[in-house]
């Protein structure tokens, strides 16, 4: 059985990491970033925005869902799922504004 090949991501620091090219294709920046016609060679791919402790995440991430693939996520309509946080946010604003007018009205009766 042939061995998968792999990719050298180099993490910010410098570190490089050994991913199976499979898993790595997972991620659409490092997919783009793949030399197509180069698949003989071990490829290092550098990632200088992506600190380490992100990587070995990001990583661990991929490699689990590559053995067990995520489940579709339902997709929820904006509204319907964040009416209730719009909801309080609206409320709080105006219980503020009526704190501030109260407190204003409240200076302009006393500082006559």
């Amino acid at each position: 059985m042939a061995e998968e090949q792999t990719v050298q991501l180099v993490s910010h620091e410098g570190e490089s990491f050994d991913v199976a090219l499979s898993v790595a294709k997972m991620s659409e920046l490092v997919n783009s970033m793949l030399d197509t016609e180069n698949t003989d060679e071990s490829q290092e791919i550098p990632l200088p925005n992506v600190k380490s402790a992100n990587l070995i995440s990001v990583i661990d991430f991929m490699q689990h869902y590559k053995v067990e693939p995520m489940k579709e996520i339902e997709k929820v309509e904006f509204f319907q799922f964040h009416s209730l946080y719009i909801y309080i946010i609206l409320n709080t604003y105006v219980a503020l504004c009526r704190h501030f007018v109260y407190n204003i009205l409240l200076f302009i009766i006393f500082s006559l």
